[in-house]
């Protein structure tokens, strides 16, 4: 058994009183629990950083950080339900997306969607009552894809609205995660990305999810590079063999 706790809503006030408490009285953890919403993936990251930061400093550094609920939130009072509308939308997706890849490089175990329990405004992958796929579920579809190859690679974009994550199987065979995601709505503009092909590989598949559905989308590609048109939000796997 793994013993831990306890789902923090705000890590940074109630952390360190917590852990101390555990120490003075010789409690056992395995893994320290906490929750995020936000808009913006790097305030995601940063609480990441900061959980892990004070785990260590009080000498928890064998014990997990486990995020175990996140999904996107404007902010809480919110009389029109904006946010539970991004979160059934491709804006919700990307975010989706790009939460998964900022985590996948910083200092945490694991790392847990809230939710997919039919009926709830949460759940960004089943529309109620019919449980039609929505713009999430191709998100976490796209990322069980990067987990069944097993093993990260580097993958890296300069663009600060564009998140990377790429993973290789054991024949060879490499995925590429690649999502855009911006926070302001008023930001319509097509984005091109230029993707560069790893040196031998040549391009499988690209699907790319956006305001047009999940869409296995076929590119004439030769060369090197091929340059795929994102729209403001969307998430692509591209396939190299």
């Amino acid at each position: 058994l793994k013993i831990g706790g306890p789902a923090f809503a705000n890590p940074r006030k109630y952390a360190p009183p917590f852990l101390d408490y555990v120490k003075a009285t010789d409690t056992p953890l395995d893994f320290f629990s906490w929750h995020m919403y936000h808009r913006r993936p790097h305030r995601v990251e940063e609480d990441v950083f900061k959980v892990r930061e004070i785990l260590d400093e009080k000498g928890f550094k064998d014990v997990e950080s486990i995020l175990n609920e996140w999904n996107y939130q404007r902010k809480w009072e919110e009389p029109d339900d904006y946010s539970a509308r991004v979160r059934l939308s491709i804006k919700g997706a990307a975010y989706v997306a790009a939460i998964m890849s900022t985590c996948q490089n910083a200092p945490l175990d694991m790392l847990m969607y809230y939710d997919l329990r039919p009926h709830v405004s949460y759940n960004g992958a089943f529309s109620a009552y019919h449980y039609d796929l929505l713009p999430a579920y191709w998100s976490l579809y796209y990322w069980a894809e990067l987990a069944d190859y097993g093993t990260q690679v580097k993958a890296e974009c300069a663009e600060k609205d564009i998140y990377t994550t790429a993973a290789k199987s054991v024949d060879g065979k490499l995925r590429l995660l690649l999502t855009r995601y911006k926070e302001d709505d008023s930001v319509k503009d097509l984005k091109e990305v230029t993707v560069a092909v790893p040196h031998g590989y040549k391009v499988a598949s690209v699907r790319l999810t956006d305001s047009q559905k999940e869409l296995d989308r076929k590119l004439e590609i030769t060369g090197d590079t091929f340059t795929l048109i994102l729209e403001s939000n969307a998430v692509a796997l591209i396939e190299f063999i």
